[in-house]
């Protein structure tokens, strides 16, 4: 199986890479927006979910008083933010490119004349790019009628905010690559996407913001790339870290993934494998 990338090559070449991810950006962005009564059911169950963390960390608060920076307004207004990021990040899991391994429509997207990471990332940066508006914004527009919510009002806290948040998305693809790149040595990759799915969900401060867990655990979560994904930029916001430190973690974190990816592929298409026949 021979992989085509790199066939843009030069000024008008690169030009023209970028016009093609800008347009699988854009159909991706287009494709999610479709599914409108999914759309508006996710945003409310990422809300009522919301609401239940928000009472639940409330409620420790109120017996422990403020935990590592976390106060009762910064804490409510983390798990709203967090409810928001979900989806861009995919914390329920991807399994298009499992799909598509397992169908044998990878072969298609290998011979592409792109780069076949470049090509998924511009597809999760559209997706992300509808899920921010329609599924992000809800959760904490209806936390805000309810609790105390404190967001930033400098505009340059928000920018750097963007930046992290679009870093998240491109290492929570990288992510989901690596994970469902593994249906090439697998008959079923099921299995690994929840493993991961859980270790996302828990590293990243999904499940409840990682200043909740014990030092070890958390200095630990703390250095994964799962903690650059959600934890860090939610992090940014409530102004408990700094935009050099978080961009330098994403930054790191973004180099390892790829060149994880970029083996992976390389080592699963030197061999063609046909499973159940």
């Amino acid at each position: 199986m021979t992989q085509i990338v790199g066939g843009m090559r030069g000024p008008a070449g690169n030009l023209d890479a970028v016009r093609v991810y800008a347009e699988v950006a854009r159909r991706s962005f287009l494709r999610h927006s479709t599914y409108r009564g999914a759309t508006v059911a996710g945003a409310f169950a990422n809300t009522v979910f919301g609401f239940i963390k928000a009472y639940i960390v409330l409620a420790v608060i109120a017996q422990t008083g403020a935990i590592n920076g976390l106060d009762r307004t910064k804490a409510v207004t983390f798990i709203f933010v967090a409810q928001g990021m979900l989806m861009l990040i995919s914390a329920f899991g991807s399994t298009e490119v499992g799909d598509r391994v397992k169908d044998g429509s990878i072969a298609t997207d290998l011979y592409r004349p792109v780069d076949f990471s470049g090509y998924w990332l511009a597809a999760d940066i559209g997706r992300a790019g509808f899920l921010a508006i329609f599924r992000g914004l809800p959760p904490l527009l209806a936390g805000a009628l309810v609790f105390p919510i404190g967001l930033p009002t400098a505009t340059v806290r928000w920018l750097e905010f963007v930046v992290c948040v679009t870093m998240s998305v491109a290492l929570a693809s990288r992510w989901w690559l690596i994970v469902n790149l593994v249906a090439f040595w697998t008959v079923e990759v099921r299995g690994i996407r929840s493993l991961g799915i859980i270790v996302l969900n828990f590293a990243a401060g999904i499940l409840l913001p990682l200043q909740f867990l014990p030092k070890g655990l958390r200095a630990a979560a703390m250095v994964t790339p799962f903690a650059a994904m959600l934890q860090r930029p939610v992090d940014l916001l409530l102004g408990l870290t700094s935009f050099p430190v978080v961009i330098a973690w994403q930054g790191a974190w973004l180099v390892v993934m790829e060149s994880a990816v970029r083996f992976e592929l390389g080592a699963a298409v030197r061999k063609v494998v046909i499973q159940g026949g």
